[in-house]
């Protein structure tokens, strides 16, 4: 009997918590500004634009740094920044809110 109910518990667990969580997925997103990552690093090259700036810095030179501020660093200055992960053109960049 103990195991026909706990049958019973575990399947209305799995039929009501799959729809639920499906739900609660709709309501988180990667854009969510309260979500603030940290980069720490070294500069390794800055790429000026007109109204953006590209940054490579090591250790992590493969997801770049993207500032839509007129930045002053230079290359082998330890920067600290505050920003998202994001998503463009189907490759990862780290968009800097802040930097240090």
């Amino acid at each position: 009997m103990n195991e026909k109910m706990l049958l019973i518990t575990a399947l209305a667990c799995i039929i009501l918590g799959l729809p639920v969580l499906y739900i609660a997925s709709k309501f988180v997103s990667s854009d969510d500004p309260r979500v603030l990552t940290e980069l720490v690093g070294v500069v390794e090259r800055v790429s000026a634009k007109e109204k953006v700036t590209i940054i490579s810095v090591k250790p992590i030179t493969n997801i770049p740094v993207v500032a839509f501020d007129d930045l002053n660093v230079k290359k082998g200055e330890k920067i600290k920044v505050k920003g998202q992960l994001k998503s463009y053109n189907g490759k990862l960049e780290f968009v800097a809110d802040e930097l240090r």
